[in-house]
């Protein structure tokens, strides 16, 4: 049982740190996502499809559906422009959780969260617990990473049950995106 204990805690950061690795190689990324929500109460589930793009700072997001948006956020502001009514909504970035952003979770990962590798099937899968003081809006994160360190998927939890998978498809990385996806009219 020790052995097993000491490989998990070995392996916890081997996987993590690959990951760290790949995204540290990481400029641009660019790929379809499918972002499901289910409520524990009533087994509601509402999906959110599009593309994404991200850089190191930055972050847009073509909702296709259910409804039709664009979500940019620079760093300093979130836009989240309604194309059916053309209406916009602007936050500060502060107001978009900077833990959606793959390169935030993994910046500082030791501060911030608990975590260790758990297997699911055939999978292993990096399981972060956030500390108290980070103001995460989850109780608990799962990260997909494939072998080479790249994540397909993140499953959390918020602190009534309600469950968040977020799925990324078909994913380039290090393509060339213009600045002007960055902006938004």
């Amino acid at each position: 049982m020790m052995y097993w204990t000491i490989l998990t805690i070995f392996s916890g950061n081997f996987y993590i740190d690959r990951v760290v690795k790949f995204y540290d190689n990481v400029s641009t990324l660019k790929a379809n996502f499918i972002e499901r929500q289910c409520e524990k109460e009533t087994g509601a589930c509402v999906e959110m499809r599009g593309e994404m793009y991200l850089t190191k700072t930055k972050l847009r997001m073509n909702v296709s559906m259910p409804e039709k948006q664009i979500l940019v956020d620079n760093g300093d502001s979130l836009w989240v422009k309604y194309l059916d009514s053309g209406e916009m909504d602007v936050y500060p970035s502060s107001a978009f959780s900077k833990f959606l952003h793959i390169r935030n979770i993994l910046d500082n990962y030791e501060e911030n969260f608990s975590y260790k590798v758990i297997r699911e099937g055939d999978l292993n899968v990096i399981y972060l617990l956030p500390k108290d003081d980070v103001g995460l809006p989850f109780s608990d994160l799962r990260m997909y990473p494939t072998k080479a360190g790249r994540i397909d998927r993140i499953k959390a939890h918020d602190a009534q049950g309600n469950e968040y998978d977020f799925f990324l498809e078909n994913i380039r990385i290090n393509t060339e995106l213009s600045d002007t996806l960055f902006r938004i009219k």
